[in-house]
């Protein structure tokens, strides 16, 4: 994992918020665990608009649930909630395509998701990204690990607001309705 805290690494973040400072701004109201999950976006929405021209734009800022591994104590799959930041080609370390299937028997592709929780960033194969909606507990274990990070570093703004949830809601929208011309 890329842990950059306190690093300027260029990434666009958009400016700190103080919530309690919009009184009455609802575009200014941080997201709920509703608006959240409104933007999420499933492995199968990503295998299936993978290859077309907006795809890049379209999953930029949205949600998705992501594997990160074996719970130690019960063998289950663990996930987490993180925020994509952006698409980029996934290649080994001699420059080639590191091609790999999205699901099984699948589309084939060389892109990956990086994804930002909190003041980290880490790279995942879309195969990772779950078809299950984003749980409670997920997103209440995002909140609280976002929330600790803006404490740290106050030029932090990692919790969408209401308004940059309905930018993300036009983007899939675009998506879904994308003509070609």
């Amino acid at each position: 994992t890329d842990d950059n805290a306190g690093s300027d690494d260029g990434r666009d973040r958009g400016p700190a918020r103080a919530g309690a400072y919009y009184d009455d701004d609802d575009e200014q109201e941080d997201a709920t665990y509703e608006d959240v999950r409104s933007i999420q976006i499933r492995r199968d929405v990503l295998e299936k608009w993978i290859n077309e021209p907006f795809f890049a734009d379209v999953v930029k800022n949205l949600m998705v649930r992501v594997a990160v591994g074996e719970n130690p104590k019960t063998g289950d799959t663990m996930y987490v909630m993180a925020q994509v930041e952006s698409v980029e080609e996934y290649t080994r370390s001699d420059g080639s395509p590191h091609v790999y299937s999205i699901s099984a028997g699948g589309v084939k592709t060389a892109k990956q998701l990086n994804c930002i929780r909190g003041a980290s960033s880490k790279r995942f194969e879309m195969r990772l990204v779950s078809n299950r909606s984003i749980t409670q507990e997920e997103y209440s274990a995002w909140r609280s690990y976002s929330e600790k990070q803006m404490r740290l570093n106050r030029d932090l703004s990692l919790i969408p607001t209401k308004a940059e949830v309905e930018q993300c809601r036009a983007q899939l929208k675009h998506g879904a309705e994308y003509k070609y011309t």
